[in-house]
């Protein structure tokens, strides 16, 4: 399974994306918040774009064995890229957990494709399609607890809902828990599907 003999051109493009952006992206936010205490202007941005060059240096020495041997690795560094991920994002859309439903296309083409691979099938395959699930899902529910935490505690969190989305009525605080309850429940459901499907779809193609 190991090296790029038994993988797609579009394995190695996804498997590309997803590793080789976490150098460059961890050492920009790396360098950016570990100046701020010391530094201040443009020397915070300059060290921020050091720290993304950083990781582009990274990736031109490592990239392509990380690629070579992606489905060699243990889950768990893939289940701390996948936290990683949930965390930029929620950070980078400023608490709206929406976008990190995003995370369960490559989520679920990882762990299709590491199956197919593998030539897994049977109650093993079923197994870990239940679990990624289980994973991915439960990575979005502490990701919408936080947004529902920072909507409860935002006193103007009715008011930029209203703004938003051009309501021409009041957003109570009944509402926003509505909101925060269906909404939340809708992406979980979403967030399963999603992984489920990218993973059997992933696997068929695969394989």
């Amino acid at each position: 399974m190991q090296g790029f003999e038994k993988m797609k051109k579009s394995e190695c493009l996804v498997l590309g994306l997803v590793l080789g952006t976490v150098p460059p992206v961890a050492g920009l936010l790396a360098f950016w918040w570990g100046s701020i205490p010391f530094l201040s202007g443009r020397l915070i941005s300059a060290c921020a774009v050091l720290g993304l060059m950083a990781g582009f240096i990274v990736d031109i020495g490592y990239l392509k064995k990380w690629v070579a041997h992606a489905y060699t690795y243990d889950l768990k560094i893939w289940m701390g890229i996948y936290g990683f991920y949930s965390v930029c994002i929620f950070g980078f859309f400023m608490g709206v957990p929406v976008f990190n439903v995003v995370l369960a296309v490559p989520a679920g083409f990882f762990i299709g494709s590491k199956l197919a691979h593998r030539q897994v099938d049977g109650e093993e395959y079923r197994r870990f399609v239940r679990g990624t699930c289980i994973f991915t899902t439960l990575v979005l529910a502490l990701v919408c607890l936080a947004a529902a935490a920072i909507a409860i505690r935002d006193p103007y969190t009715g008011d930029n809902l209203r703004g938003m989305l051009h309501l021409g009525f009041e957003v109570t605080p009944a509402m926003i828990g509505w909101i925060i309850v269906l909404g939340g429940a809708t992406l979980l459901s979403l967030q399963w599907w999603i992984t489920s499907k990218m993973i059997h779809l992933a696997y068929r193609w695969i394989g």
